[in-house]
């Protein structure tokens, strides 16, 4: 059909071509002409039948926005180190095919998965970031029976009920493809959002007096071991996430004027699933003498960081946004002879004083 197509068109294109040119000679418009009849030519190659020459078939691509604590952002998805796990589902929710990238992988293909063989119709493209090779693993599913319910993302990092390690990040988005036809190029970018958090707990004496680091055990609790293909939790199970570094730390503080160093401070790192805004009153940090077991705090987590967000954004953004667009939180709180002093915390520089902390 193609090799009957193109004689055709040669033949005519030429035929017409010369008498243009002869009778048209001295024609201004000869230019314009032959012009536009190249471009006629061209384009059959695509009118044909045959559309194997044609750009075809789907590109996906990924977006992640890095936003500071002010929400200013960019797209920092080049930066991501990590493997893309990209699943496609029909329109009646059932897993169509699945697509696994390393990050070598994205980095030679312009940072993007491309998808073969789909045939026309609608989709829904749920992607992962991180559970190829990471610290979360994904049930298996079966292209052509499992559905997106059957979707379940858990956390691997867990012995007894406790996770201490600085987990591997989790990314998760999701997209859909309307109307997808296989004889055109379509590309698509899916929105990444990060599931992963890392908290730096820094506690100091008022009076510089040295505080030890193995006098304190630290804990986060929250029930946010598995998610689903809505990136909602899935099971109300707890884990107690404790530090994958603890330690002491030097600061350098002012007195009268002149630096003075502290080398008493206390810290302690830990590594959490995705935060939830109706966590609030069940997430937990707590800090606990580990001499005389005396609990030292035990403070609504979600309360204390979503401080930081009420003072500048309650009316632009939802508390859940602000919680999966910040993910680094550095808390400094006070102790005076081995208990907390509640005048204030500081939260990613943000000084809250005691009148704000309400139900600690």
């Amino acid at each position: 059909m193609r090799e009957r197509g193109i004689v055709f068109i040669t033949t005519s294109y030429i035929k017409l071509l010369s008498t243009i040119t002869k009778s048209t000679m001295h024609n201004k418009l000869k230019t314009k002409w032959i012009i536009l009849l190249s471009l006629l030519f061209v384009a059959t190659s695509c009118i044909d039948e045959d559309l194997s020459e044609c750009p075809s078939g789907l590109s996906v691509g990924f977006t992640y926005n890095l936003y500071n604590q002010d929400m200013e952002h960019a797209n920092a998805f080049e930066n991501v180190e990590s493997d893309m796990t990209l699943m496609v589902f029909d329109n009646e929710g059932t897993l169509v095919n699945k697509y696994v990238a390393t990050s070598d992988d994205l980095k030679h293909n312009a940072y993007q998965i491309d998808v073969c063989c789909l045939p026309s119709g609608s989709y829904q493209l749920l992607a992962w970031g991180g559970i190829a090779n990471g610290s979360f693993i994904a049930d298996n599913l079966v292209e052509g029976s499992s559905k997106l319910d059957d979707v379940l993302v858990s956390l691997s990092t867990i012995q007894q009920g406790v996770s201490s390690k600085n987990l591997v990040p989790l990314f998760y988005g999701m997209g859909s493809l309307d109307n997808y036809k296989t004889t055109k190029y379509t590309k698509v970018e899916i929105p990444l959002v990060k599931n992963t958090n890392t908290f730096r707990i820094l506690l100091q004496d008022v009076s510089g007096a040295e505080l030890n680091p193995n006098l304190f055990s630290f804990e986060i609790i929250d029930s946010n071991i598995a998610l689903n293909y809505k990136n909602e939790v899935a099971t109300n199970l707890k884990v107690s996430y404790t530090p994958f570094a603890q330690g002491n730390v030097s600061i350098d503080t002012k007195n009268d004027g002149e630096n003075e160093e502290v080398k008493a401070v206390v810290f302690a790192e830990l590594s959490t699933s995705k935060l939830f805004a109706n966590h609030s009153k069940s997430a937990r940090l707590r800090v606990i003498n580990s001499e005389s077991g005396v609990e030292v705090m035990n403070i609504p987590l979600i309360d204390m960081v979503l401080m930081m967000k009420n003072e500048k954004f309650s009316a632009s953004i939802s508390n859940q946004t602000y919680l999966d667009r910040i993910h680094n939180f550095y808390m400094t709180f006070y102790m005076h002879n081995g208990s907390w002093v509640k005048s204030q915390i500081i939260v990613n520089d943000w000084v809250l004083r005691f009148n704000e902390i309400e139900d600690f």
